[in-house]
């Protein structure tokens, strides 16, 4: 494996020169670096794993109930700033179910609860680490699952 610095050599050699057909493949090699971000993030930010017939209003009053009822947690210290485990969690599971049922883009999310896009990001890629990981933690994601999809149906 490489490391960060034979990485940065690559993408930005030193030319012996200032010619232009030195700085082309460079540049070339930087666009793809930029690229690769945008990618990314456009992954992150169109992806949606299921797609329910429900008004999104309906579901993020749904997730965001049950997940307050799941974890007894109110909303008022769902939105504060705490770094607490309990709450962060909690703020995680909401973030990752408004984006897989919901068609709000991230920013949206994040509004939610004063976050940036990047935390919403951060949230929904630590939830799936800890579903695939800890089977505590996904047996709590399938009753929260299950208290939500009985709320859209009702």
């Amino acid at each position: 494996m490489k490391s960060p610095q034979q990485v940065a050599r690559e993408l930005y050699p030193t030319p012996k020169t200032r010619s232009m057909s030195n700085l082309k493949p460079i540049l070339a090699a930087r666009e793809a670096y930029v690229k690769g971000f945008y990618d990314c993030y456009e992954f992150y930010n169109n992806t949606s794993t299921e797609t329910f017939a429900v008004d999104n209003i309906d579901a993020k009053t749904a997730v965001l109930n049950a997940v307050m009822q799941v974890t007894n947690i109110p909303l008022e210290k769902l939105k504060d700033s705490t770094r607490n485990r309990s709450v962060v969690y909690a703020r995680h599971s909401v973030h990752y179910h408004l984006k897989k049922r919901t068609s709000y883009t991230l920013q949206e999310i994040g509004k939610t609860f004063d976050k940036d896009h990047t935390t919403v990001i951060h949230s929904i890629k630590v939830y799936k680490n800890l579903l695939q990981y800890d089977k505590d933690f996904r047996e709590f994601d399938e009753k929260l699952t299950g208290v939500i999809n009985n709320q859209l149906n009702q």
